[in-house]
Order: C-alpha cells, then structure tokens, then sequence
C-alpha cells in the first residue's frame, strides 16, 4: 500500500468529496473482505426502532477488533495520511468503523443521515451493481450521487446528508464496503 495517492476531487454543495481508486492491492481487497464477510456472519449489528440500519452490518468496532491483522493496520494509516493530506487535518484518528452488506433482500428507501464527525469515509470491496452508490443531498432535496465502484474510496465531511443508494438494487449478489469515522484528537 506505498503508492502515491492520486484522488479525484468533486464538489458537492459546496463542499469537496475526495474519491481515491484503486486503493489497494488484489491481495489485500481479497483478505480483508474475508474479514468483512466472516464479522458480518459472527458480530452483526442488531437494529432497533431508534437506531434503524436498513443493512446487514458489523458492529462499529470493526477495525479495533482487526487491527493487529498487518492488512488492517496498514489500511488505517494510509486512510489516515490521505485524509490528513486530502483535508489539510492533523491529529486524525478513525474512531468508529462498520463493514455492511447490501444485496436485494434488504433493499429499502434510502436512508439519509449526517456522521457528528470530522471525516467520513466509504471503501467499496464488492460491487454487483454500480448504481447502488452513495447518494448526497442538501437541505432543498437536490441529490448528488457517487456511483459505487470496486476498489474505491470516497472520502467526504462526515456532516453532509448522505445514504447508500439501497433503493436501486436489484440483485441477489451482495455488494460489501466498508464504513468509517475519522476525528481529530488534542
């Protein structure tokens, strides 16, 4: 994972998104989707009428229950130095983080929400379908959407309104990403 980040920046309501392909390697993508699909099985988020996931996820300690595997401790740092880099932030730390799965079964309305964070992030492994991407949308209902690809990042300031596009799948084929929250500390 020493390549030199090249990212794509988008302005989306003012606000710049930040989104990286190619993130990591084959090897990597394979081992720690592993992981992903292995916690979705064994630690599932259980979901509750004031707390609704219209998805299959972890719980929100994925990487802290990963990150003395070399793959995810890497993955961290390099998603902490590009943010730095991208945001101009120091003292960046992912705080929270979530692996989910999307497939036909548990397509809904999109469910639009904000992070209280600094930084949010979104890393997809597995894409049957690229129109179920990541939406944006501002305070008169406009709607800017991001289309999932295999490989990619998308970085963006954890206070913008945004949803997976879950409405629009179609298939049974899962697609997996992973989710997370990055804060400053002091």
């Amino acid at each position: 994972m020493s390549k030199v980040i090249k990212a794509t920046t988008i302005n989306i309501f003012g606000e710049n998104i930040f989104i990286i392909d190619n993130f990591l390697n084959p090897i990597e993508k394979f081992l720690m989707c592993r992981d992903g699909k292995y916690d979705l099985k064994n630690n599932r988020c259980v979901t509750t009428d004031d707390d609704y996931r219209p998805n299959i996820q972890t719980t929100r300690n994925f990487l802290f229950r990963h990150s003395s595997k070399k793959f995810w401790s890497k993955f961290e740092n390099r998603v902490i130095v590009t943010s730095k880099k991208l945001f101009d932030m120091d003292n960046l730390y992912i705080y929270q983080s979530w692996f989910l799965q999307i497939d036909k079964e548990c397509k809904t309305d999109n469910y639009f929400h904000v992070h209280k964070t600094a930084i949010s992030g979104v890393f997809y492994f597995k894409v049957p379908e690229k129109k179920v991407g990541l939406i944006f949308k501002n305070k008169f209902n406009s709607m800017i959407e991001i289309e999932a690809v295999e490989n990619r990042m998308i970085l963006f300031p954890g206070y913008l309104t945004h949803a997976p596009n879950q409405k629009l799948c179609c298939t049974n084929k899962p697609r997996y990403s992973f989710a997370f929250d990055l804060e400053k500390y002091y």
